[in-house]
């Protein structure tokens, strides 16, 4: 576990105690301070408790955090593998933009190759995440 601020601590033990939602007012209470002042402390703390102690929270609009179950953990890694499709296909078409493969260097060529076959694995692998959700 890394040294934290005084001030993240606070906010890490308010949502520690959180077994359901947590108002911003709760948080900012907790703080010590206004909910502008410690907006960079509430994210590190959240990234602190994922981290290190498998604590998870989503933002409720103009609420607060509420902290998820272990099936919402899940559900809520689909963006994740959105975001991981996406750059797979980016990075087969940066690839496919390479004009004349047979001209690199041997180790260029394995690169290359490896890391079409890494990025046309994932995106196959995410595209049956695609699919699940549909």
């Amino acid at each position: 576990m890394t040294q934290k601020s005084q001030l993240t601590e606070k906010i890490c033990t308010a949502l520690r105690g959180c077994n359901g939602e947590i108002s911003w007012g709760a948080i900012e209470i907790a703080a010590g301070r206004p909910l502008a002042e410690i907006r960079a402390a509430i994210r590190t703390a959240r990234t602190c408790l994922e981290r290190d102690e498998g604590i998870v929270f989503t933002t409720v609009m103009k609420i607060g955090l509420r902290r998820l179950s272990d099936s919402e953990k899940i559900a809520s890694t689909a963006e994740h593998s959105r975001k991981i499709h996406r750059t797979a296909g980016a990075g087969i078409a940066r690839l496919a933009a390479v004009s004349d493969m047979a001209r690199l260097s041997n180790a260029d060529q394995m690169t290359a190759t490896l890391r079409q076959t890494v990025f046309t694995a994932v995106r196959r692998e995410t595209s049956n995440d695609k699919q699940a959700e549909a």
